[in-house]
């Protein structure tokens, strides 16, 4: 199929970013993210890239639920015309008084621990070369 060419201001600013994230010069509107070889680390980055360029938070969530220019174009419209930004939760401190909640990632590698026993599996080696006083 042939490359259909940004309609309007906004798909063309988004073309030019995904041109460049994705070292592409010609993407179809229609081009999914994902198959021109995107993945999870350029959708934070496009996400950020369409804040710092149009001062418009678009959800990673839509990129990956419309992964295309025109897709995006319309959630950046939707929000522009809305003047609504989506509600971000709040962050709130936590006692250090008890124990912690472990993350998801972190409960993964407890089961795993406590499944497999001790292992080297994931820890992650590394050299230092150290020179002069060490305080």
């Amino acid at each position: 199929p042939q490359a259909v060419a940004p309609r309007n201001a906004t798909e063309a600013l988004l073309h030019d970013i995904w041109s460049d994230l994705l070292n592409l010069p010609t993407i179809s509107i229609h081009d999914s993210f994902f198959d021109l070889g995107g993945h999870s680390m350029l959708v934070t980055k496009l996400v950020m890239r369409i804040w710092e360029t149009l001062q418009i938070h678009v959800p990673v969530r839509r990129v990956f639920e419309g992964p295309t220019i025109a897709a995006v174009a319309t959630a950046v419209e939707e929000t522009r015309v809305s003047g609504a930004e989506p509600a971000l939760a709040e962050i709130t401190p936590v006692s250090r008084g008890g124990d912690l909640v472990l993350s998801f990632a972190q409960q993964r590698l407890w089961f795993l621990d406590q499944l497999h026993g001790a292992g080297a599996a994931y820890n992650m080696p590394g050299a230092v070369l150290l020179s002069g006083v060490v305080d």
